[in-house]
């Protein structure tokens, strides 16, 4: 599949979930026959100091006749309908999630999937009042991506990529947006912690020092 990324950033936002949640999404949308699923679930916003979150509350999985895999997956709008009814009546937005099954890493959309995301956004934002956020799950690692649908400068719907998603449990777990936030340049001053835990653990090491402070601004708790 050919992906190309057409997400745009004009604001920092991100995507948390607590692992539990994780748990279930990973156990509905990685499939044993390899092909792509989808799902619906409802997320909180939070808005922190110079960033917003979407805190992912509860998961909607399809009911029968809802959703069809087919190598792809879709889903019907009475889905839509119905998870956007029952996230209105308690304050919450909506989000779209789907798979990759062959993915590694923070994953761009296919054509296919800005289609699909974009077809539900203005209907979603109608019914809650809050922008859709779409999700992807890469399935080779397990790595998570995410951006909110938002109104553009010509009053179109257009995504806006997060930064980060994280993933709170007993560790604290966060897939980067590389083309937002960068693996750190190496230093002088970094010699001795990257001959000591290696250049892929300093640079996540590095990252997660930097989370921290924005995490604790973002609706979930600074880990220890």
């Amino acid at each position: 599949m050919t992906h190309r990324n057409s997400c745009r950033s004009r604001s920092r936002s991100s995507t948390a979930m607590t692992a539990g949640t994780d748990a279930a999404l990973r156990a509905h949308l990685l499939r044993a026959d390899g092909q792509e699923d989808i799902c619906l679930a409802t997320y909180r916003p939070s808005t922190g100091v110079t960033r917003r979150t979407a805190l992912l509350r509860r998961v909607h999985l399809p009911e029968p006749g809802e959703r069809d895999v087919h190598g792809n997956a879709t889903i019907t709008g009475e889905y839509v309908l119905r998870v956007a009814e029952a996230a209105a009546s308690d304050g919450d937005g909506v989000v779209l999630l789907h798979s990759h099954p062959g993915g590694r890493g923070w994953q761009v959309m296919s054509v296919p999937d800005q289609e699909t995301e974009s077809s539900y956004a203005n209907l979603v934002r109608e019914i809650t009042g809050l922008p859709l956020v779409g999700m992807t799950l890469a399935g080779r690692d397990g790595a998570w991506s995410a951006r909110h649908w938002d109104h553009g400068v010509a009053g179109d719907i257009a995504s806006t990529c997060a930064e980060n998603v994280r993933v709170l449990g007993n560790e604290l777990r966060i897939t980067w947006n590389d083309q937002i936030v960068p693996v750190p340049a190496r230093t002088s001053t970094m010699i001795r912690s990257v001959t000591s835990w290696g250049p892929r653990r300093h640079s996540d090491l590095t990252r997660r020092s930097a989370a921290w402070d924005s995490t604790s601004r973002s609706g979930l708790p600074s880990p220890a």
